[in-house]
């Protein structure tokens, strides 16, 4: 994955979910139904951009392959399909996941 800007990537985390907390370095993490998972990364304050390698450590902290991780951030990864995508992984429990997934999974089977 190319280097990218590291207001973009703070933007697409919060995106999918993602609140930012201020301290040594800007937190992630990750909140699902107001409450806090164990999936959260950080950013350098002086960080103007992420290069390949720290992406791929943000990727690592998200459980993310580096390609997963770009579909994070460029949206064709929803927020709901990260949900399920942590819950396979066993880093979630479902029911954790809260009403995100369930109204997801809801309205796809009302597709079909």
């Amino acid at each position: 994955m190319r280097p990218r800007k590291a207001r973009n990537v703070a933007h697409g985390l919060e995106r999918k979910g993602f609140v930012r907390y201020e301290g040594d370095h800007r937190h992630y993490v990750l909140k699902v139904a107001g409450k806090s998972t164990g999936v959260r990364t950080k950013i350098s304050h002086g960080t103007g951009e992420c290069s390949r390698s720290i992406l791929g450590e943000m990727a690592k902290d998200l459980h993310l392959s580096s390609s997963e991780l770009k579909a994070l951030l460029d949206c064709p990864l929803s927020k709901s399909a990260y949900l399920k995508l942590l819950c396979e992984r066993g880093l979630l429990e479902p029911r954790d996941a809260g009403t995100q997934l369930t109204l997801d999974e809801t309205a796809a089977s009302e597709d079909e």
